[in-house]
């Protein structure tokens, strides 16, 4: 019974509380693509170190963010961080343009809005899966802004070819 409560004490005493929390600073920005704010997007902050937490927050119409370390915790924890933004599906533009019915449409204009869309909603891989992007998070509160442009490199072709396969319906 003795071993139980020691247990039991060394458990509760080893939770995760306030105090397991790196000392946190405000980190914000502005997300532009081809000089236009980026709504929608989730900027994530992923710390260079084999240890430490990511921190990511969602931009909105003015293309503004603001990192959240955890749910009840806003910020990052200072250190290196290579940085990665994706369009958020839920967030995403319209498929279509309003009142287009796609069923309407003919193949050729179907895959033309389908490779459109395709452009707005995927950003170059060199801002995600590939990303160049890079901040350092100081001791003191910190604006990061990222200006991207749509350009797209033989290296974000080849990503949103394999995209597209992978979402093309299977025979």
């Amino acid at each position: 019974m003795r071993y139980a409560i020691v247990a039991i004490v060394v458990l509760v005493a080893g939770c995760g509380g306030a105090s397991d929390l790196p000392d946190l600073v405000e980190v914000n920005g502005k997300v532009t693509l081809d000089g236009e704010p980026l709504a929608g997007a989730r900027v994530m902050f992923v710390p260079k170190a084999a240890s430490g937490n990511s921190a990511e927050g969602t931009t909105n119409a003015q293309g503004e963010y603001k990192l959240i370390y955890s749910a009840a915790n806003l910020g990052a924890a200072p250190g290196d961080y290579e940085v990665m933004i994706v369009r958020d599906p839920a967030l995403s533009p319209p498929k279509y343009p309003a009142g287009t019915n796609p069923e309407a449409l003919s193949a050729r204009e179907s895959a033309k809005l389908e490779a459109d869309y395709a452009a707005r909603m995927y950003l170059p891989a060199r801002y995600n899966e590939l990303t160049t992007l890079a901040a350092t998070v100081a001791a003191e509160s910190a604006t990061h802004d990222f200006a991207l442009t749509s350009e797209r490199d033989a290296k974000d072709t080849e990503l949103e070819e394999r995209r597209r396969a992978a979402l093309a319906p299977q025979p």
